[in-house]
């Protein structure tokens, strides 16, 4: 406000705030109605009210406990989603090696003719390459280590600026390993549902609805106990999002 004055920051402060309720809004609806509506059993017109009641527990929770039950909450549903994602690719894995010749027989050996080829040119016309994608990941880490309100408050949380420059640290290695892992886990589940298209439909239909191979296989691929888990962690991680918007 100092230096580029109140309309600057009243215009930047509002454009956070509606970026923000639309990103939660973004995450309950898609949580609530790609997996915990259709792996309920639900009707369709059933996914608002599974949202305000998502957002009624996650404002009761965050009242009574604060921070701390924010940070709790992202810690077991991380503990549960995590363990998860490894439980699927091993059984996956286990399956693979019964029935497909192998344990990691659901690995692709060529390139897919519906993938896009990688890109690695410096064009910036080319609208999505390998350079352009490590300069966006780049400024949103920036841009959200340093503006976000999600991030700040768990940095003024910690002890000291020693304390909050690890928490960074830790972040972007853990967020690097989750997200390589979670493209193997997207590997292996289309691996799995290609030897068996039965379970959701054709090919074709496979690539159109690539969103609902997870909750297919919670649903019929892991055990009831763990599956149960899992969706849990997943209306969690939601409720989570909300908790720290």
């Amino acid at each position: 406000e100092s230096r580029l004055g109140l309309t600057v920051r009243m215009m930047g402060s509002s454009i956070f705030l509606l970026l923000r309720l639309l990103w939660m809004a973004v995450i309950v609806y898609a949580t609530a109605g790609t997996v915990l509506v259709p792996l309920m059993g639900l009707d369709a017109s059933a996914t608002p009210y599974v949202c305000a009641a998502m957002g009624l527990i996650t404002v009761i929770y965050t009242s009574m406990g604060g921070l701390k039950a924010v940070v709790f909450t992202d810690v077991v549903q991380t503990v549960i989603l995590f363990g998860g994602a490894v439980l699927a690719v091993v059984l996956i894995s286990i399956f693979s090696a019964q029935n497909l010749g192998g344990a990691f027989a659901w690995w692709p050996s060529e390139w897919a003719s519906h993938w896009q080829a990688p890109s690695f040119t410096f064009d910036p016309f080319v609208r999505i390459s390998a350079p352009v994608i490590m300069l966006a990941m780049y400024t949103w880490y920036i841009c959200t280590n340093c503006s976000d309100q999600m991030a700040i408050q768990r940095f003024l949380a910690t002890r000291d600026t020693k304390a909050a420059r690890k928490v960074i640290l830790v972040s972007l290695m853990t967020d690097i390993c989750v997200a390589v892992f979670l493209n193997i886990l997207g590997l292996a589940l289309l691996g799995f549902f290609m030897a068996q298209p039965h379970l959701l439909g054709d090919e074709q239909m496979i690539m159109a609805n690539a969103d609902q191979l997870f909750p297919r296989f919670i649903a019929i691929g892991l055990p009831v106990g763990v599956s149960g888990l899992v969706v849990a962690g997943l209306l969690a991680a939601a409720m989570s999002s909300l908790s720290s918007g």
